[in-house]
């Protein structure tokens, strides 16, 4: 039997998620974890990195569990903290930013009541992470339109999660250039012009399941790859994705691969867990590290 008076949580809530709205919910907190005898402490992020700080220390201050309540930004940020210091500490989501993808993954509920319940009463699994150049992903790496979306998208996302990257995708459809890149794991050598290129540890990114066939514990990333078409085409593709319609359709590839090495020849916008980068012109390696992270899901 657990006992909760052996647990120590952390909870790190982003004020800014959810609108503002998440900062409102650290009485709830309080209150439902002292119900429940269960040491915690309580930080607000006030900028970028400050989650993953907070996480960074809590491996020496003897914390359990460190609970994230924010987007998958701020989740990605404690979780890149944890399996950098090879943490031995349990992780959960109550979700609260416009990005959900990966506790949409775990099948954590956005109802905050629900969500409050799991960090307490969940049961532990081990989840799959991705790790792309010296940084890990919890759900999902795009580059190419997908990069191009995710920055568009820090200017639209006031519409609502699903859609201001929905219009952001159609913007990008009319404006994003391809590019040429390189794929290769073993004896499987991918190379074309494409306009999208990354990996999916969970179904969905940005609400959209571009990889529906996408588990977080299936020991596989899926990496997808959709090949550089016409504006028509493009819309076409985006509709289907829409309806998880658009694998095995022309010009779209979806590969289950555990190693992949990515060869791009310019510069191109990327995002992890949508957070925004630039790649280089390089040689890069995407890799998935099995059963890397312990997790809270509901029963």
């Amino acid at each position: 039997m657990i006992n909760l008076q052996d647990r120590n949580y952390l909870i790190i809530i982003n004020p800014k998620s959810g609108k503002g709205t998440a900062v409102g919910k650290s009485a709830e907190i309080d209150k439902y974890l002292g119900e429940n005898g269960i040491n915690f402490e309580i930080k607000q992020t006030a900028k970028r990195g400050d989650a993953e700080d907070f996480a960074k220390n809590a491996v020496k201050q003897g914390f359990t569990h460190v609970i994230s309540v924010g987007g998958d930004g701020t989740s990605s940020e404690i979780v890149n903290s944890l399996v950098k210091h090879d943490a031995d500490i349990a992780f959960s989501v109550i979700p609260s930013g416009s990005g959900n993808d990966f506790p949409r993954a775990l099948g954590i509920p956005y109802d905050f009541n629900l969500a409050l319940r799991n960090i307490v009463a969940g049961r532990e699994i081990g989840v799959d992470i991705g790790k792309f150049r010296d940084r890990y992903f919890i759900n999902g790496l795009g580059i190419g339109l997908d990069g191009a979306v995710a920055k568009r998208f820090k200017y639209l996302k006031v519409l609502g999660a699903f859609p201001g990257y929905l219009i952001g995708a159609v913007i990008e459809a009319v404006k994003f250039n391809g590019f040429k890149a390189k794929l290769s794991s073993g004896d499987k050598v991918y190379e074309s012009s494409f306009i999208l290129l990354g990996a999916s540890n969970g179904p969905t990114q940005g609400g959209i399941r571009l990889a529906p066939g996408a588990s977080v514990s299936d020991n596989l990333l899926d990496i997808h790859l959709i090949e550089n078409m016409n504006f028509i085409k493009r819309l076409l593709t985006l509709s289907r994705a829409l309806k998880a319609d658009h694998v095995g359709r022309e010009g779209v590839n979806i590969l289950k691969l555990e190693n992949a090495e990515l060869t791009v020849y310019e510069s191109i916008p990327g995002h992890m867990d949508g957070e925004i980068f630039v790649l280089e012109e390089g040689v890069y390696s995407i890799a998935l590290l099995r059963n890397r992270l312990r997790v809270l899901v509901p029963e």
